[in-house]
């Protein structure tokens, strides 16, 4: 079918078209000889590639004779669009070799193909011929651009700004690279949230907690709000310091923004999911750790299982212990002792710790034997548990048990160390030692 020029110019205007109607279009502009001109070469090359007709995109692709930065760039973003990581970092090695320069939405594309891709040598690469071609990695010269000329919403590739810079923020810190991390969050004149967020929770993550909390000072002076991701990372690096002082201040915070209903932390995970951004390890960590403050077991069972399933991202301890938690603080120690179970063997003591703890919560004193005995297997000589198991014997009235836990820790030379609170005050720490100078062991 032959689509009149006035047509032809409306169809290939729209965001979108069916792969029959991409066909027709395609056979239109061949007719005209319009096939060659980059311009319309563009277009249907974009159709084909939504549609994933990437035999037909690389043969338009192969058959124009000049090809335009926009023509490699909808053909670099049909293959990271198909997940085609190395086909598309490929092309971008080979459009080096040309004339044509590389711009923002080239960048842009590429990193978020790495990023997807989990891969850093291919990063470093892109980050590289970003550095050289002094481009920038601020989303706001253009998004602000594509909206000034009524461009539609950019999609997950083509998000510069909040994908560019925050996506080489996310994902240097995933790979435990902070200083690159650190280096292109101080390149960028505006950092938005997300590498706010992604800088701090690399820095929690990777256990340099005092740096988290020292950049989320700096968030909270501009003025910049958290999110309820961010929060549960914070608290994480606040709890590993014993920051009373900052543990009271995120809480007034939370308060006062009402994310004690964990609501906002599910809705940001959606948007994140629909701008194309792709969650990592924190992420689930947080929206478990979520689910666990609220007791939201359904939700934390759907969190859980979208992390394997749709994410294909392997559980890690720290997930194995909310999952525990959740179940137990409801009170399905059953269900929780089963799940343990099921796990790999042998399973780290922080998790047999969570269920021991709940069982202690919920005067569940027969499984608290059954998990402690666990633990006592897995690290003999650790006096905490011995101390746990023989809190949950005095709970429950039975003294004589408390004294043979006691003998059983001098029999075996475990020794109760006194309890240590550090309390952070910027110059000042202040150490209280609780122990055997009058403490009692049962306490």
């Amino acid at each position: 079918m032959f689509i009149q020029y006035p047509s032809l110019l409306l169809e290939l205007a729209k965001s979108h078209q069916t792969l029959s109607i991409t066909k027709q279009l395609h056979a239109s502009i061949t007719r005209v000889h319009l096939s060659h001109d980059s311009f319309y070469a563009t277009k249907i090359l974009r159709f084909y590639g939504l549609n994933n007709d990437l035999r037909s995109a690389c043969n338009l692709f192969d058959k124009t004779p000049q090809r335009s930065v926009f023509l490699w760039n909808s053909m670099i973003r049909a293959f990271a669009r198909a997940h085609k990581f190395d086909e598309a970092l490929s092309l971008y090695t080979k459009m080096l070799g040309t004339q044509i320069r590389p711009d923002n939405f080239t960048y842009a594309c590429l990193i978020r193909a790495c990023h997807e891709n989990f891969d850093l040598d291919g990063l470093r690469l892109v980050h590289g011929g970003v550095i050289v071609s002094g481009l920038a990695l601020d989303s706001f010269p253009v998004v602000h651009w594509m909206r000034e000329n009524g461009k539609q919403q950019p999609d997950g590739y083509t998000l510069v700004g909040i994908i560019s810079g925050s996506a080489l923020v996310s994902m240097y810190s995933r790979f435990k690279c902070m200083n690159l991390a650190y280096g292109v969050f101080i390149s960028l004149c505006q950092p938005d949230l997300v590498a706010w967020s992604a800088l701090i929770t690399g820095y929690s993550r990777y256990g340099d907690h005092k740096k988290a909390l020292f950049f989320y000072r700096n968030l909270s002076v501009e003025g910049k709000k958290s999110d309820s991701i961010l929060i549960a990372s914070i608290l994480v690096a606040a709890a590993h310091l014993a920051d009373v002082r900052c543990g009271s201040e995120i809480h007034g915070y939370v308060l006062r923004h009402g994310f004690e209903s964990n609501v906002k932390a599910f809705k940001l995970f959606e948007e994140m999911i629909e701008t194309g951004m792709k969650p990592d390890e924190s992420t689930f960590s947080s929206l478990l750790c979520a689910c666990c403050h609220s007791g939201l077991v359904k939700a934390g069972r759907e969190v859980f299982r979208r992390m394997m399933d749709e994410f294909c991202i392997q559980p890690k301890t720290e997930h194995y212990v909310h999952i525990v938690k959740l179940l137990g603080t409801v009170g399905e120690l059953k269900e929780a002792y089963n799940f343990i179970l099921s796990l790999k063997q042998p399973v780290d003591s922080g998790i047999w710790g969570a269920l021991l703890s709940c069982c202690h919560s919920h005067r569940s004193y027969e499984l608290a034997e059954i998990v402690s005995q666990h633990l006592f297997d897995n690290e003999p000589r650790k006096g905490a548990y011995r101390v746990m198991l023989s809190n949950s014997y005095a709970g429950d009235g039975r003294w004589d048990d408390v004294k043979k836990m006691r003998d059983d820790m001098d029999n075996v030379g475990v020794r109760k160390i006194p309890g240590v609170s550090w309390i952070g005050d910027m110059l000042r720490k202040l150490e209280m030692v609780i122990g055997e100078l009058g403490g009692d062991l049962a306490l």
